[in-house]
């Protein structure tokens, strides 16, 4: 797992780098408010990427913004949210 809620990495995404995705690859997201909880207590959203983009479940409103390609499907994340693989 590549934790993608690091400061630098955080950093990185706040000056404009992209997180790229590729097809089928599986993203775990929680908000800032269920870090502070138990990890066994956390509520994980799974975002699944597909061949049109990214299936965002439908508890949190969509967040983020298509930047489109054809070997990745590029988001750029426009909320406080804690990201990282899984």
């Amino acid at each position: 797992m590549i934790a993608l809620n690091r400061p630098d990495i955080q950093d990185l995404l706040k000056q404009g780098h992209y997180l790229l995705l590729r097809e089928k690859a599986v993203l775990c997201v929680t908000t800032r408010e269920n870090q502070l909880n138990s990890p066994f207590s956390q509520q994980i959203l799974i975002l699944q990427t597909d061949a049109i983009g990214l299936g965002v479940d439908s508890l949190i409103p969509p967040q983020f913004i298509q930047i489109s390609d054809d070997d990745f499907v590029n988001w750029v994340i426009k909320a406080d949210l804690s990201v990282a693989w899984c």
